[in-house]
């Protein structure tokens, strides 16, 4: 056995940190194209450091000892008093003084790692949260989804009212004849229907036109709808469109979807106030954006409904068709990027599926209706 502080290889002295503890050991080392062998000093290796892997730890100073260290992950550190040493150092150990490719071996286990996170945050986003939003949203009893629609239809109407051009305070219209003639329309699409939800429909005072579907069957239709739609049987077709997002139970399944996406962002960020949640609830509230599957299937409802009730598609494909001239040209990426279908496919789809014949109401009920929100 070798006198500690003698060396049997002839090689460099120094001291060795192996990284799992905090004990520096007197060491030898060799370098050669191999590398760097690090041994105590009886001879006993204790680690064999590829030449291609060894690097200086940082610049160094003139006459300084050397640092070394082995790849990026390794945590074991060399130090080497004798100077001399480099020149043996830079001739086996290519990559000795390569600064940037540090750099980039340390960025390296960041950039996987980091890249798998957001691959992981993205399938979740695209398609994990769907998935488990629409699972949760069937398996929701009926009678559960109708409270908890009960619940937040006084509120999100007041948030829809101030979004559709309305007062800060939903106002729903009541009119005698108007209520009696929508109830009346109501009755005739969904006649014969297995509705496991009951319909609750409603019209909100505000110029704007648009509808709206919420949990619950729940439904909004905004008064400046029939003065944009210009034909009972548009109305028609619209709240019949609405009536299939309620069967589907698409916003349950969009309110869902919110929910966990504001979770996973909960997590994400560290959101302990609920903010997140915040922001969920207000885009389910007052987006009516669906995918374009949902709005396929609504469609299709739709047809299906007035067709059962014999009530023509015609006005509803020509609004439709009307929309599609103020959309102009959506092809392309425009028409990627714009979730529902395009207004111009969605019109020839209704217009030929449709079979019905009749008007959707009477004249007198398109009057009341159109009416309903006047004093």
């Amino acid at each position: 056995m070798t006198a500690p502080g003698s060396y049997s290889h002839g090689g460099f002295p120094g001291s060795f940190f192996d990284g799992r503890t905090a004990r520096a050991r007197v060491v030898s080392v060799e370098c050669d194209a191999d590398g760097l062998r690090i041994c105590q000093p009886d001879g006993v290796l204790l680690a064999l450091w590829p030449a291609a892997d060894v690097r200086l730890t940082a610049r160094r100073h003139r006459d300084a000892a050397l640092r070394l260290r082995c790849g990026v992950t390794d945590a074991a550190r060399l130090t080497i008093a004798d100077t001399a040493a480099l020149a043996t150092f830079e001739q086996h150990c290519p990559n000795l003084h390569r600064s940037p490719d540090r750099l980039r071996d340390q960025l390296r286990p960041l950039v996987f790692w980091g890249g798998g996170a957001v691959s992981a945050i993205l399938f979740m986003v695209f398609f994990g949260v769907p998935w488990l939003a629409a699972v949760v949203a069937q398996a929701v009893p009926p009678e559960i989804e109708a409270r908890w629609g009960e619940e937040v239809v006084e509120p999100t109407a007041g948030l829809i009212s101030q979004f559709m051009g309305g007062g800060p305070k939903a106002v729903f219209c009541e009119t005698p004849a108007g209520r009696a003639a929508l109830d009346r329309l109501v009755a005739r699409l969904t006649a014969g229907q297995d509705m496991a939800i009951p319909l609750t429909v409603r019209v909100l005072d505000a110029p704007k036109a648009n509808a709206f579907t919420l949990p619950g069957g729940q439904i909004l239709l905004v008064s400046g709808l029939f003065a944009e739609a210009r034909d009972s049987g548009a109305v028609a077709g619209i709240l019949a469109h609405e009536i299939g997002h309620a069967v589907e139970r698409h916003p349950l399944e969009s309110s869902f979807k919110s929910i966990g996406l504001a979770t996973l962002l909960s997590l994400l960020v560290g959101d302990v106030t609920g903010g997140a949640f915040i922001v969920a609830g207000t885009q389910v509230l007052l987006e009516t954006s669906y995918s374009r599957d949902a709005e396929r299937e609504a469609d299709g409802i739709a047809v299906d409904l007035l067709n059962d009730a014999d009530i023509t598609a015609a006005p509803t494909a020509a609004f439709f068709d009307r929309l599609a001239a103020e959309e102009g040209d959506a092809s392309g990426a425009a028409a990627l990027i714009d979730t529902p279908p395009p207004s111009h496919e969605r019109a020839d789809a209704i217009r030929a599926a449709s079979t019905g014949q009749g008007l959707a109401m009477p004249a007198a009920d398109w009057q009341a209706l159109r009416t309903i929100c006047d004093d």
